[in-house]
């Protein structure tokens, strides 16, 4: 077979900013999500009738909640650092996907209702209300920002634009108006454990099919234990890597890595999911509800370490928030984040990326690798 020609493109010394097209990405956005997917999470299953009124709430709430919320939106001086560092608007040259304007979309809103001179002075600080096409704006272009956070490296401010749209579609979820893909996915995560919604008997089969198939690649009979209490590690890894490409290769190598460690392992079937969508919706309290699985799990098999698979935001999570949403490592105090810190093993980092374990291993000369 051929190989496959591509016209590579040439990398200019000096980025080229695209000209602008106003509302060249202007739609209905990602699917919406229906009464289905919205009330597990406990959200309106679809726009209330007052929802001008809970969306102004939920930003008040938002605002006083997150400390952050209000920062990022006051400090802003709109000095256009941000503007040719998101990929969106590099793709698109629409402009609302420059960070600062799709963080005005909120902003002009807040300061709307939030701030002196907006509630007397509207105009003269670009305040707006929230109107249909504005809520509208929201959904479509908030929903235009995959939270790398590449702007806030940039920004002299620090201005975080994931958290922005974090607490706009938390308030969209709020009204109603929700997101297909991300809430029927965190509808299976907190019921049934993975993104996927496999249940044990086919989380099990999986596994199965795992080991026989490194057994007839290699003739080492290396296992994938799931719900085996009283094992020194617990593996947390995304869904993905039980049955995408080239995902699985990934769970096949964590596989191997603990086989030559010849360390305890496990995974459950109660908790079988890394990655978090709460964040991606901007909810704290189904991010907590996700992740709670995990410490569950971790304290009925009675693990003393907690290792989390390769993903970019299952990692995100797991660093940043486990602690105070879960008790893996410190911050949280409730009782049984309080007994799961006793029980896991401080002699490690709670939690611990699987390539941190690994490289460990290379470092202290137990991995052997043939490099012929």
């Amino acid at each position: 077979m051929a190989a496959k020609e591509f016209d590579i493109p040439v990398l200019p010394t000096y980025l080229e900013i695209p000209e602008i097209n106003e509302g060249v990405m202007e739609g209905d956005g990602p699917f919406k999500s229906s009464e289905q997917f919205q009330n597990p999470l406990g959200f309106p299953g679809e726009k209330v009738d007052n929802w001008q009124e809970v969306a102004i709430e939920k930003m008040g709430e938002l605002k006083s909640k997150y400390r952050s919320v209000q920062v990022f939106l006051d400090s802003c001086v709109k000095c256009g650092a941000c503007t040719d560092k998101c990929h969106y608007f590099l793709g698109s040259s629409d402009p609302k996907n420059m960070p600062v304007a799709r963080q005005d979309l909120f902003r002009s809103v807040y300061r709307r209702h939030f701030t002196f001179a907006g509630k007397h002075f509207p105009k003269l600080v670009g305040a707006k209300e929230l109107d249909d096409e504005m809520l509208d704006d929201w959904y479509n272009y908030f929903h235009q920002c995959s939270q790398c956070r590449r702007c806030s490296v940039f920004c002299p401010y620090g201005i975080d634009t994931a958290e922005i749209s974090m607490a706009a579609r938390e308030v969209l979820d709020a009204v109603g108006v929700g997101q297909k893909y991300c809430n029927q996915i965190l509808g299976k995560a907190i019921t049934i454990g993975n993104n996927l919604g496999l249940p044990e008997p086919a989380l099990r089969d999986t596994l199965l099919d795992l080991e026989e198939e490194i057994e007839e690649e290699t003739g080492i009979a290396v296992k994938y234990p799931l719900d085996v209490k009283g094992a020194e590690i617990l593996l947390i890894t995304p869904s993905a890597d039980f049955f995408a490409e080239p995902h699985i290769d990934g769970l096949i190598g964590y596989g191997k890595v603990f086989h030559e460690d010849g360390v305890s392992w496990t995974m459950s079937s109660y908790a079988s999911e890394g990655a978090n969508f709460g964040m991606f919706i901007g909810s704290y309290d189904i991010m907590r509800k996700a992740a709670l699985r995990i410490r569950k799990a971790a304290l009925d098999l009675e693990v003393s370490r907690v290792m989390v698979g390769e993903c970019g935001h299952a990692w995100r999570v797991a660093y940043s928030f486990w602690n105070t949403l879960t008790g893996v490592g410190a911050g949280a105090t409730d009782e049984y984040a309080l007994k799961l810190q006793n029980q896991l093993d401080s002699r490690y980092p709670q939690p611990q990326h699987i390539i941190e374990y690994t490289h460990d291993l290379i470092q202290r000369g137990k991995l052997k690798f043939d490099k012929t």
